[in-house]
């Protein structure tokens, strides 16, 4: 008997508490079709003839998504969640038990909303399963006006220092018809701007954002809401696909230095291939950014390792000529010894005599104390030039494009 009265009494409370959300549902739409009634949705709140006042309109955003950031077009996607919240009281209803709380509202376009928009490039609401826009109207005539939307926004961007650049992708959200004499726009107060905790943008981290204002300087003005973020792109792409691979050519084309001059073929013929090797690899770079009228640091990199490597082979043309030579000295030499001696060779060949000290053997020949120089001067350049590029744009990007 127990048992059956707890079975009673439960389907009795649910029968209750159904009738009581049927009765509360029917309320919110009779207390809403009531309201709407004779409600002029072309008129916006707080206009009543000369005595009228501009509507308050707060933005709140959070940015959900941030992708497809391009170089050479200069934009980026941006998916957010928009809410606006303002008064209107005509939408006012008692509610002196607190039951309805808030009303939703199917369709839109039934009361006046703000015609906020964005300097956006493209841009769209979502619509899957429904569109993912709603409206709530509180007791107080407080609207909350929610919606879910995906734009493309272009980014002016500054290469100077790329890969190791800092880049500030700013849009504005304004009113379409309104002046501020009619509409006034502002931030809702603490959180105006919040990210997704899961945001991942692709070679980049999104380091900062703020919220300002950009109001229009015409004749009454027009409200507008700023919003800036700070992007740092990440190089470690750059620094495995090409920063690496030109030390490593560079590295390679000193083993030249290593070799005899009279290896004319294998020396050539190594210098020839990293060169040819280095300028496609910069060609390819190219491709990846935009033409601009400034010099990068990708560009200045890849300049000094192909002029290094151009180097070795300005420096084995002379190395080659110095020994031709030298052997023909010494032909010249053993000749003159067979002939007379050196100093008979000195008085027959005065030329020779002024590039190099003739008849002293244990002298080193000068195109192997070129080889010798060399072996030293290139690499202590290179680390040299390290040293100073990588102090300059990495360690001294930080004080650099910091966001306002």
């Amino acid at each position: 008997m127990d048992s059956l009265e707890k079975i009673f009494y439960f389907i009795l409370f649910g029968t209750f508490i159904q009738i009581s959300l049927c009765n509360i549902a029917q309320h919110k739409k009779n207390t809403l079709d009531k309201m709407l009634k004779g409600y002029d949705m072309s008129v916006r709140p707080y206009m009543s003839g000369t005595s009228d006042f501009p509507t308050k309109v707060s933005v709140n955003l959070f940015i959900t998504d941030i992708f497809d950031i391009s170089d050479i077009k200069m934009d980026y996607i941006v998916q957010m969640y928009l809410r606006e919240i303002w008064d209107d009281p005509r939408l006012r209803y008692p509610d002196p038990e607190g039951t309805v709380q808030s009303i939703p509202l199917g369709s839109i376009g039934r009361i006046w909303t703000p015609d906020l928009f964005f300097n956006e490039r493209e841009g769209h609401f979502h619509n899957v399963q429904k569109s993912n826009r709603f409206v709530r109207i509180y007791p107080t005539g407080k609207v909350s006006y929610n919606s879910r939307l995906t734009m493309k926004m272009h980014c002016p961007m500054n290469f100077k220092y790329f890969p190791f650049d800092r880049q500030i992708c700013s849009f504005e959200l304004e009113s379409y018809g309104f002046e501020t004499k009619d509409i006034s726009l502002k931030w809702v107060d603490g959180n105006a701007i919040q990210v997704n905790s899961k945001l991942h943008v692709s070679n980049f981290i999104l380091e900062d954002f703020v919220s300002g204002y950009c109001d229009k300087p015409t004749k009454h003005g027009h409200g507008c809401l700023s919003v800036k973020l700070q992007l740092k792109r990440q190089y470690g792409y750059y620094l495995t696909q090409i920063f690496i691979p030109f030390v490593i050519l560079v590295t390679i084309s000193w083993l030249s230095l290593w070799l005899d001059a009279r290896a004319v073929i294998l020396r050539l013929s190594l210098i020839l291939v990293l060169l040819f090797m280095m300028i496609m690899i910069g060609i390819e770079v190219q491709r990846m950014l935009p033409i601009v009228a400034y010099t990068k640091a990708i560009d200045i990199w890849i300049a000094v390792c192909i002029s290094l490597v151009f180097g070795t082979l300005l420096q084995f043309i002379l190395v080659n000529q110095l020994a031709r030579r030298e052997r023909r000295v010494r032909v010249s030499e053993n000749h003159a010894t067979k002939n007379g001696g050196c100093k008979r060779s000195k008085q027959n060949s005065q030329r020779v005599t002024n590039l190099l000290e003739k008849c002293a053997h244990h002298h080193i020949p000068l195109s192997k104390r070129i080889d010798f120089i060399c072996r030293v001067l290139f690499p202590v350049a290179f680390v040299i030039f390290n040293c100073i590029f990588w102090f300059n744009y990495v360690k001294g990007r930080d004080s650099r494009h910091i966001i306002k």
